[in-house]
């Protein structure tokens, strides 16, 4: 063999080695789609559990103490105020349901949220946000949540 023949030999090894970690990276991106799917379905999944989990930790909490049933009863009525451990309550309440529907804004704008769910949380948070007693929470408040929330409260109201 001359060395022609070997560069001619050597250039479809070479050309077959290229097909090979051609193939091979195709494969992998291939493997990466279905992983990055996976974890975007993971996510999602992770989402929907942690809010459904935060309703149902209100909605016992709410079957478990008559207390923060009243209270939550409470919020057609700006003015109710019986004392001050049931106003307590009241308020307490009325921030965890705004930190709850900011954290689903958060994860709707972040695409962990599906857009099915978001319509339904959405419509309850400004439901509740037009009542008496959150409604004056809410202007007292409502700087001291991210400028994209308030935004969107603002213009739903």
């Amino acid at each position: 063999m001359n060395a022609e023949t070997h560069g001619v030999w050597y250039e479809h090894v070479a050309a077959i080695a290229s097909l090979g970690a051609l193939f091979f990276l195709l494969w992998q991106n291939i493997l990466l789609q279905k992983q990055s799917k996976e974890l975007s379905h993971s996510i999602r999944s992770a989402t929907y559990q942690n809010i459904v989990g935060l309703y149902m930790d209100i909605n016992k909490l709410l079957a478990v103490d008559s207390n923060m049933a009243d209270a939550y009863e409470s919020f057609d009525d700006e003015n109710k105020n019986e004392d001050i451990s049931f106003e307590r309550k009241r308020m307490w309440l009325a921030w965890w349901l705004l930190n709850h529907y900011e954290n689903a804004y958060m994860q709707y704008n972040i695409g962990a949220l599906p857009d099915y769910m978001w319509k339904g949380i959405s419509r309850d948070c400004i439901s509740h946000i037009k009542k008496g007693y959150i409604l004056k929470l809410w202007e007292q408040s409502k700087d001291l949540y991210s400028d994209k929330f308030m935004q969107f409260v603002e213009s739903q109201k």
